[in-house]
């Protein structure tokens, strides 16, 4: 016990009475504070390693875990997925670096990694059709991290499909990378070359289970599939009985993206479809025989909800090729989507994200109800409703933004809102 006070005593002469205090205070505080997690721990030993791990977790090497989670969308049904949430140092380089982290899935059900792969565009690598989420994170001084558990991205198993549907054993990756074009195109089908440059690394077991048919069950109908969409691009283009340059060139981009990512083995096999029901289906559209029916009633026998946003996603893009949105194109697309089960307030979200992305600025001639989703049967009091919904949203994005081009793209959204609350009488 005298050594105690030798050391008490010490070190009042050293740094003083007040500080020597709060040292003894913070030590009971932490001791205390510790002993409350032991008492709403219980005697469950489970629960008490993880309140430990909890209390004296200090930054170590990154972690990642998967969180059961609903994602809401605007006046729709919720997703079901998975927050992927990350802590631990993040930066394992002797320098400080611009870094993104990159989220990949492959299955492991087979005790292989296997790739996972999605049809809309926007989660899937660059090079191919594996799924992909890239979140740029800045500049990574050495040796920093999160502390606590962040949220990171998001999983909805319902978008992706792996070799087989059913139960399957999947790999959640998360790579901090710098943020070059070259090291994120190192990785491929989720994996990546031994020479990526490697800030930090982890990776979790997520088992799910996927709706959508896998790929080694349904080759010749996902052929077919994207045959089919390439048919409604053209009933879509051609809804005004004119089909746009801008709108052509925009299906021929998608056809050679649809050949680029397909296996070597299948893409002949794929061009030659996609271009002959490129052909087909012009021709029926110039003698106005090409049946929308037909169209949805073939693809709905051969597509899940993942192909049926990718349709959607690739049908928004036609209307906004010539940057011009008209009442007809959005009924057409609105009836095709009410058609395949797709939620309207999921297929207004993604009209929304292609605006924001579109190279040019919308064009005088498009339909204020269009841009603003404004349904024909509305009442007056509805209509003025919708419109100060729409107004909140898009002044609350436009604070948000910070890329110059998409906040023009919002302020044109508020001047539409604006000329459709004159016109109603608001």
């Amino acid at each position: 016990m005298e050594w105690l006070f030798i050391i008490f005593f010490i070190s009042v002469y050293f740094f003083g009475w007040n500080r020597t205090i709060d040292w003894i205070k913070s030590f009971f505080n932490s001791t205390v504070k510790s002993a409350k997690v032991l008492n709403d721990s219980g005697l469950d030993t489970k629960k008490i390693k993880e309140h430990f791990k909890e209390e004296f977790y200090s930054l170590g090497q990154l972690e990642l875990r998967c969180v059961p989670a609903k994602f809401p969308v605007t006046d729709g049904e919720p997703f079901d997925g998975y927050q992927v949430q990350v802590r631990g140092i993040v930066n394992n380089l002797a320098n400080s670096i611009d870094a993104c982290a990159v989220l990949s899935l492959v299955d492991y059900t087979d005790g292989k990694y296997e790739p996972v792969i999605t049809n809309l565009d926007f989660l899937q690598e660059k090079n191919s059709s594996a799924f992909q989420r890239i979140i740029p994170i800045g500049n990574l001084n050495q040796q920093v991290g999160y502390t606590k558990w962040i949220n990171l991205e998001r999983v909805i198993p319902d978008v992706v499909y792996s070799k087989y549907s059913g139960n399957r054993h999947l790999k959640v990756i998360v790579r901090f990378i710098p943020n070059t074009p070259e090291q994120i195109n190192m990785i491929n089908l989720g994996l990546h070359k031994d020479e990526s440059i490697l800030c930090a690394f982890a990776e979790t077991d997520l088992k799910v289970k996927l709706k959508e048919k896998g790929y080694e069950e349904s080759r010749e109908e996902q052929i077919r599939a994207r045959a089919l969409m390439v048919m409604f691009a053209v009933y879509l283009a051609n809804i005004d009985g004119n089909l746009d340059a801008k709108e052509g060139k925009t299906i021929q981009k998608w056809i050679a993206k649809q050949v680029d990512i397909a296996y070597e083995n299948l893409q002949d096999k794929l061009k030659k479809a996609l271009n002959d029901a490129l052909k087909e289906s012009y021709k029926l559209a110039q003698n106005d025989k090409l049946s929308v029916s037909s169209l949805i009633k073939e693809f709905k026998g051969l597509t899940s909800y993942a192909t049926n946003l990718s349709l959607m996603e690739f049908l928004i893009d036609i209307i906004g090729a010539d940057s011009k949105v008209t009442k007809e194109e959005m009924k057409a697309l609105n009836a095709i989507a009410e058609a395949l089960d797709i939620d309207q307030a999921q297929v207004k979200s993604m009209s929304e994200k292609s605006f924001l992305n579109m190279k040019s600025d919308l064009k005088t001639s498009s339909s204020i109800e269009s841009i603003l989703g404004i349904d024909d049967s509305w009442t007056k009091e509805e209509i003025i409703k919708h419109l100060n919904k729409e107004f909140a949203k898009w002044n609350g994005r436009i604070q948000a933004l910070e890329n110059e081009d998409e906040k023009n793209k919002a302020q044109q959204m508020l001047d539409a809102i604006a000329k459709a609350r004159k016109k109603y009488g608001k």
